[in-house]
């Protein structure tokens, strides 16, 4: 059987008021056309070494959260808001059984607000290759609000 890669959104947004508001149990990422070759070389070709994928950056597409569907063909996000931020775990999860890993980071208070509604997975701190694009429906993150975004990807 051949191998399936699975990749699945969860965030939390944390307002300031305390409460916690949550979309994408179940949203399912694309992987890119990009993401697809390099993680290949990754895999595959002993002299490639391109950087791991453990930035997150989120969007707001037009500006005023209007995102174009993800495509296999995107190279970034439509309009990247806020500091990307980075998997801060030194020791990533060792590898399970199920072919599960998990990169998780938080977009702190002042971070990325806006009303966001795209999501992507790439491998350094400014440009760098996309490996996931997501889109979702907008959600408003405030200047006092946290966004904690994990993306779980699944190889079976």
């Amino acid at each position: 059987m051949p191998a399936r890669v699975r990749l699945l959104v969860i965030a939390l947004l944390a307002c300031l008021v305390g409460g916690v508001v949550g979309w994408g149990s179940d949203v399912h990422g694309l992987i890119t056309t990009a993401g697809k070759n390099k993680a290949v070389a990754r895999l595959l070709d002993a002299t490639a070494t391109p950087a791991i994928w453990n930035y997150v950056a989120i969007g707001t597409g037009d500006g005023a959260g209007v995102c174009v569907a993800a495509a296999a063909g995107d190279t970034a996000l439509q309009l990247e808001v806020g500091t990307r931020q980075q998997d801060t775990d030194a020791d990533p999860d060792p590898p399970s059984p199920t072919g599960l890993q998990q990169l998780i980071v938080t977009f702190g208070a002042g971070v990325g607000t806006g009303s966001l509604c795209e999501v992507g997975i790439l491998n350094a701190a400014a440009a760098g290759d996309l490996l996931s694009r997501t889109t979702f429906s907008v959600i408003t993150k405030a200047a006092g609000d946290s966004l904690q975004v994990t993306f779980k990807l699944t190889v079976s």
